[in-house]
């Protein structure tokens, strides 16, 4: 039996995975803080959980043992209950007792208009449906029916997904359409990172200087879920690069699933520096990651960026930089007519393509603050457009 009564507390639960917060802040997160600040001069107040693979050390800003530690429990519990259960029982059973009953009392307790986070689990969006509360997935990443939160091999129940899911590309949303039960629904949203680092992006654009060498980002992607090794660089790439008369900066970006440890690092840092070593002279590595720099602070230190699938090339069309995607995995996602220098979508780009890449990349005008300022009333626009719907909706 579904919990209908009218919620009116201007409460927003905030279900929070720490790998997505600013480093050195509290509770922050450029994926859906311009969202927040807007709320909470509504008057809407903020409770944060963090989910049970949050645990960090003692001497972070962001740590937060009690919640995640209560969380790690109930999702313990339930995968010993599924073990023992599965064994016993002929049919496939699903076991989520400990944590639905512990979203059940934590929910019932706050009563929050709204609970968002960043794809937050099943039953957690089931008891919020129970409880007629508004549960909002903010985009991160790009979604289809193959990606983690989505594809069959995770979903046990239709009646887990989010009432509200954000996005920023239509193109996203159309890739869900037919999975998607009818109560979930897409919502149109600005870039938050974008908004949120626009003050930033305007001074490092004023600061910028010009450069006797190129830079050229390049986007890191892990082997596979769970795995601590990366896909090698392009071997056409560093062809490409080492056929050209200056200097080279690879500034390379190691995915947050790849930044275990410090070794882990090292060991990355070391094989990524032997690929270039071994063929180009000209091209010296640098290395960083988002517990280093926004994606933003990147992309604007660079005039082209590199990348086999990662969502981060949506952040480059952003600002007009030239792009070379060595994959066709994101044809589904963005398959339209490129300008500005977007060369990829193809397995093998050919010597020439990649020289063709390069050229772009060093003939390259940076985008100006006039140019900025309208992204900005655009997304801003948006953002005023989806609180609106959420308004509505509380």
């Amino acid at each position: 039996m579904r919990v209908t009564r009218k919620i009116s507390n201007k409460l927003f639960l905030i279900y929070i995975h720490s790998n997505f917060l600013t480093p050195g802040s509290i509770n922050v997160s450029p994926l859906y803080q311009p969202l927040l600040n807007q709320l909470r001069d509504d008057g809407y107040t903020f409770f944060y959980w963090y989910r049970q693979t949050s645990l960090l050390n003692k001497n972070s800003a962001r740590y937060s043992p009690w919640s995640a530690a209560i969380h790690d429990v109930a999702v313990t519990l339930d995968a010993y209950a599924n073990k023992i259960f599965n064994s016993i029982l002929p049919i496939s059973f699903h076991f989520s007792f400990f944590e639905r009953f512990l979203w059940f009392a934590i929910l019932l307790f706050l009563r929050p208009s709204f609970v968002v986070g960043i794809e937050p689990s099943q039953e957690l969006c089931y008891i919020a449906r129970l409880l007629n509360i508004s549960c909002i997935d903010v985009e991160h990443g790009l979604r289809s029916p193959d990606t983690y939160y989505y594809r069959s091999s995770y979903r046990y129940t239709s009646s887990g997904y989010p009432r509200f899911l954000l996005y920023t590309n239509i193109a996203d949303s159309r890739l869900l359409e037919g999975l998607l039960p009818s109560y979930s629904l897409t919502l149109s949203a600005p870039c938050m990172e974008f908004l949120y680092e626009y003050n930033n992006i305007t001074t490092r654009v004023q600061e910028k200087s010009k450069s006797n060498s190129l830079s050229i980002l390049f986007l890191s992607q892990y082997l596979k879920r769970g795995s601590e090794l990366a896909h090698p660089l392009p071997k056409e790439m560093l062809l490409s690069l080492k056929s050209i008369d200056i200097p080279v900066i690879l500034k390379i970006r190691l995915h947050p699933k790849l930044i275990v440890n410090q070794e882990t690092v090292q060991k990355l840092e070391h094989s990524f520096n032997k690929q270039i070593n071994f063929c180009c002279a000209n091209v010296t590595a640098e290395f960083s990651c988002a517990k280093r720099s926004s994606i933003f602070e990147d992309l604007l230190d660079s005039s082209g960026l590199i990348t086999l699938a990662s969502s981060g090339y949506r952040y480059a069309q952003l600002l007009s930089i030239p792009i070379m995607i060595y994959s066709e995995l994101l044809n589904d996602f963005d398959n339209c007519d490129h300008d500005n220098g977007l060369y990829g979508f193809t397995d093998n780009p050919t010597l020439d393509e990649w020289k063709g890449f390069i050229t772009a990349c060093a003939t390259f005008m940076p985008i100006n603050i006039n140019q900025l300022r309208n992204i900005k009333e655009i997304h801003e626009k948006r953002l005023t457009s989806l609180i609106s719907t959420l308004r509505e909706a509380a």
